[in-house]
């Protein structure tokens, strides 16, 4: 009993820790968000549906896992929309 518990537990973490990796860009692709919202003056949701068209991302959750990453590390803020913000400097 213990240990099917346990066994669940542990697989729904290695779960979970598999989504925010699928989730999740890589850092090339978060630079050149970054980059894109920067330097065009964009929103966030207009640059993520060009790097949807330009398959560069599968999917805008990708870019939507970035953009919370950053407004926890104070980089971007938003209003109530998460693709709509802006980045801090």
């Amino acid at each position: 009993m213990i240990l099917e518990h346990w066994q669940k537990k542990h697989l729904t973490l290695r779960l979970n820790n598999i989504k925010k990796r699928i989730n999740s860009m890589n850092h090339e692709l978060e630079f050149e968000l970054y980059n894109r919202i920067k330097l065009t003056g964009k929103f966030p949701r207009d640059i993520i549906d060009e790097m949807l068209k330009e398959n560069k991302i599968k999917s805008p959750k990708q870019a939507w896992r970035t953009l919370e990453k950053w407004s926890a590390k104070r980089l971007y803020d938003y209003g109530s929309t998460l693709d709509l913000g802006w980045l801090e400097d």
